[in-house]
């Protein structure tokens, strides 16, 4: 073998780790500069909700704009509370209103659906700060109309977490999540490893690049009725990144949803979610009569 065949080796080695070097720094500089666009993707408005089911919206930095819709058409029943609903990175309110919550109102739940700025029709872009300060006023919000006792936080995926804050601040009736990760970290490492071009990032120290960490045991106070329900066959949001060992939130009540994946757990756990969110609001108003009856 010619002496120059080893070279030829080295020198595309030696290209190949630069390349790695320069994919794993660019990789980096996002998570840790320009986190916001790669949690919050565009969207265009919604195609068949109506305009007129705009409740409210919240106003954030440079013109952004948090747009809260209402759903009660379906409520056929006596009211019994209102829910606050987050949904995941890539919003999807057309989705949500055939396919969720029609269920909800028909249980006698208002729904108000968040649309994140940039998404469904809400004027961007998102930053993650300014979307969890409007969700905690959206929450408070609703929960000044409909009351806290019977206001319940519901949060998918990325809303989750986005969820947990908001109501571990305001302090409703109570939470719901549902393919939630137990903290932005392990999100992220989701996302990687669901696509095999992005799954070198895993080597990448995330907790240190990230500028916080965010997590449901950092959001969620122990006096808030929780309930967290994950699909067994979850590959995004795997119910074993809730496990102790793994770093997991301890003492929150996970629900596991058999054969569920990142995309249809939703729909295989909508009646046990929708009977929680109940039961936490009966809870909260049977203990809100007995501390009346103390005093």
């Amino acid at each position: 073998m010619s002496s120059r065949a080893p070279r030829r080796f080295v020198a595309v080695a030696v290209a190949l780790a630069g390349l790695a070097a320069a994919y794993g720094a660019a990789a980096a500089w996002l998570l840790r500069f320009d986190l916001d666009r790669l949690l919050f993707a565009r969207t265009p408005p919604p195609a068949s909700v109506e305009v007129s089911a705009e409740a409210f919206r919240l106003s954030g930095r440079n013109g952004a704009a948090m747009v809260f819709r209402r759903f009660d058409r379906a409520v056929t029943t006596p009211v019994q509370g209102c829910v606050v609903f987050f949904p995941g990175h890539e919003g999807g309110v057309d989705r949500y209103a055939s396919e969720f919550f029609p269920d909800l109102e028909h249980a006698g739940l208002v729904v108000y659906a968040a649309a994140y700025p940039g998404q469904d029709g809400a004027p961007g872009p998102a930053r993650i700060d300014d979307v969890q300060a409007l969700a905690l006023k959206a929450v408070s919000r609703v929960a000044a109309t409909c009351g806290s006792n019977h206001t319940v936080v519901v949060g998918r995926s990325l809303g989750a977490m986005i969820a947990a804050y908001a109501a571990g601040a305001a302090n409703p009736a109570g939470l719901v999540m549902e393919s939630a990760s137990p903290s932005l970290c392990a999100g992220i490492r989701g996302a990687l490893r669901e696509h095999w071009f992005l799954r070198p990032l895993l080597v990448l120290p995330i907790e240190g690049i990230v500028k916080h960490d965010f997590s449901i045991a950092e959001a969620v106070p122990s006096e808030l009725h929780v309930a967290i329900f994950q699909g067994s066959a979850d590959t995004r949001t795997p119910l074993a990144d809730f496990r102790a060992e793994a770093g997991g939130p301890e003492r929150l009540p996970i629900f596991e949803v058999p054969g569920g994946t990142h995309t249809d757990t939703l729909r295989r756990a909508k009646p046990a979610m929708i009977s929680a969110m109940l039961g936490m609001i009966r809870a909260r108003g049977e203990a809100s009569v007995a501390g009346r009856r103390e005093h």
